[in-house]
Formats: structure tokens, C-alpha cells, sequence
């Protein structure tokens, strides 16, 4: 009896060090600063950015033609990022994601989407 008791224990004693856990509340700068399309084509590979605007049409596999007050630019969006949302060109929509520039020229990686934004 005694070697259940020791048993439960010792299982119970992790479950209630992680439950009294903090965190972090703060600002995530991961999410990256809000841009324009034109600060975007400016900004270093990897910086994270957010963007607000529209997609205005697909180019394709997972290409997106993006557009807000400064311009337009390519940005790639993976196919389970969509969930079941519906945008269209008229859709206001916040992307966050990260500058990628190559030899094809500056694009954004979309990690996440949020209509309305």
C-alpha cells in the first residue's frame, strides 16, 4: 500500500509544478513590425513583418499577388493557413510572415492570415 501511495505520488508531483507556471504577457516582437508592401521590398531576408492590404489575385501553387497603399508584391501563403476562411480582393487581410529575398526577387514567407485586421 505504501509503494502506491509513494507511486501516485510521485506521478501527481510534475502535474502540479507545470499547472503554477508563468509566462511571458508582453509584446511579441516575433510577429514583427507592422510594413508597408514598400518597406517590405526594402527590408532585410528573414525580418518578420505584418501586413495589411488585400490579395488581389493567386499566381499559382501557393503564390498570392498582395497589394496595400504603397504597392504591390508576391507573398507565399501554405494551403493550411487558410482554414476554412474565404478572402477575396476585397477582403482586408493581416498577414505575418518573413521577408525571404533571392534570386527571384523579395517575397514574404506568410505564417499566418487574419481577415479584418
Amino acid at each position: 500500500m505504501k509503494k502506491v501511495i509513494f507511486l501516485f505520488a510521485t506521478l501527481a508531483l510534475p502535474l502540479t509544478a507545470t499547472a503554477a507556471q508563468g509566462g511571458y504577457t508582453g509584446p511579441n516582437e516575433t510577429q514583427g513590425a507592422s510594413a508597408t508592401v514598400a518597406q517590405a521590398m526594402q527590408a532585410k531576408d528573414d525580418t518578420r513583418v505584418t501586413l495589411t492590404g488585400h490579395i488581389i489575385a493567386s499566381l499559382g501553387d501557393e503564390d498570392y499577388r498582395f497589394k496595400d497603399s504603397t504597392g504591390e508584391m508576391i507573398v507565399e501563403i501554405d494551403n493550411h493557413l487558410w482554414g476554412d476562411q474565404q478572402v477575396g480582393p476585397e477582403t482586408q487581410v493581416t498577414l505575418m510572415g518573413e521577408v525571404d529575398k533571392d534570386l527571384n526577387g523579395t517575397t514574404v514567407d506568410v505564417d499566418s492570415v487574419q481577415i479584418g485586421q
